[in-house]
């Protein structure tokens, strides 16, 4: 099986290992200065692999079949990680199109078939007007994340709304309260983008408490290396690790730049399905959902590296023009499930956002901007 970086696990392709400091381009520019506070609360290769955590899952058309598309590249959108649930709610009458299976279990209510039910129904009052006023949004996602309750079972989920192809996804998050037990401080200042860089990853383990959390840079010629890593002092070093632009096609960067956090809880679950409505013509796109569960080439190579718990985070800076470029990725490793809350996923959302703010693009040839990947 082909799958680019994700199934190069078997013989990575490493350009270059440096025990040096990682090389900076020699004319890093001042930078604007941004401070974030953001509330807070350790994996080893199973092979000599260096290849980088990565997620893709690259939209398609909805209508594809394994004789015209390689097994590898179908999109993974039937089917969600187990630690919540996804409904598709019809955005006026809240009409539920489509469920993932475990969501009766996940809610505490006795089985039935959701399809056809009023959304509102499965949630207590105040969190059925909650719904409500969220939906009537002009988007959605901005209402992230409605706080909501289980009718039967008061359980309190995070519910995170998006828009799709057939109506209003929720996916539903167990909310946690636990996380918020102090302060941490990222100031995105100064010229020294090494030192910005061994920051966020510093401030990031510190907030998340992943195993091992790096920043792994795009150069101007696509190819990839890791800039700064905080790690726990039994793991094997990635830190100046060199990797080929293949590694991560274009294809792959454009999904970063529309998909930029994403987590993967525990690679060993087992995928849920989603059933939808039979009037529901085509499979709903869950390429936005925060549950959307990986592929199995993506396991596999999850597996080879020893990391159960992932999260993912895209460095995008301003590539002039209205365009935007995909500068790195913030990469999180961990060798046992771990569930991140959605907004502490997004207080490390904001760091790396404001150290991407930080950033000025480096002067680029004709040439090289010519192949710099924007998204506008």
């Amino acid at each position: 099986m082909n799958c680019s970086i994700l199934s190069s696990v078997a013989s990575p392709t490493i350009l270059a290992h440096s025990s040096a400091t990682p090389r900076i381009h020699p004319s890093t520019p001042n930078l604007n200065r941004h401070s974030v506070v953001t509330t807070t609360k350790s994996v080893t290769p199973s092979t000599q692999t260096a290849t980088l955590h990565t997620v893709f899952h690259h939209p398609q058309p909805l209508r594809i079949t394994t004789e015209s598309v390689p097994q590898h590249q179908i999109p993974n959108i039937g089917f969600t990680q187990m630690f919540g649930s996804t409904i598709v709610v019809h955005p006026l009458s809240f009409r539920i199109l489509a469920h993932s299976e475990n969501t009766c279990k996940i809610l505490g209510i006795s089985p039935f078939d959701l399809c056809g039910a009023d959304a509102r129904s499965l949630f207590t009052r105040s969190s059925a007007l909650l719904l409500q006023k969220a939906f009537k949004a002009r988007e959605v996602s901005l209402t992230n994340p409605v706080l909501i309750q289980s009718r039967t079972s008061g359980e309190a989920f995070h519910g995170i709304l998006h828009r799709t192809n057939a109506g209003i996804v929720v996916d539903l998050e167990p909310a946690s309260w636990i996380e918020n037990s102090g302060l941490s401080t990222f100031e995105c200042g100064g010229s020294d983008v090494k030192l910005l860089c061994n920051s966020v990853v510093e401030t990031v383990r510190e907030m998340t408490g992943y195993d091992r959390v790096m920043m792994y840079k795009f150069h101007e010629d696509e190819h990839g290396e890791v800039v700064a890593e905080r790690k726990r002092p039994d793991l094997k070093p990635y830190m100046g690790l060199h990797f080929p632009a293949g590694d991560i096609p274009e294809a792959s960067r454009v999904s970063f730049l529309h998909n930029r956090v994403r987590m993967i809880v525990d690679r060993d679950s087992s995928p849920v399905r989603v059933v939808q409505d039979e009037t529901l013509v085509e499979a709903v796109c869950l390429t936005k959902s925060t549950l959307r569960a990986p592929h199995g080439c993506h396991v596999e190579y999850m597996a080879n590296m020893g990391c159960v718990g992932s999260l993912v985070i895209s460095v995008v800076v301003d590539g002039g023009e209205g365009c935007m470029k995909l500068w790195g990725l913030l990469i999180c490793h961990h060798a046992s499930p771990k569930l991140l809350s959605f907004p502490l996923r997004s207080a490390c959302e904001s760091v790396v956002q404001a150290f991407g703010e930080g950033l000025k693009m480096e002067k680029q040839s004709p040439v090289e901007e010519s192949s710099a990947l924007c998204f506008r």
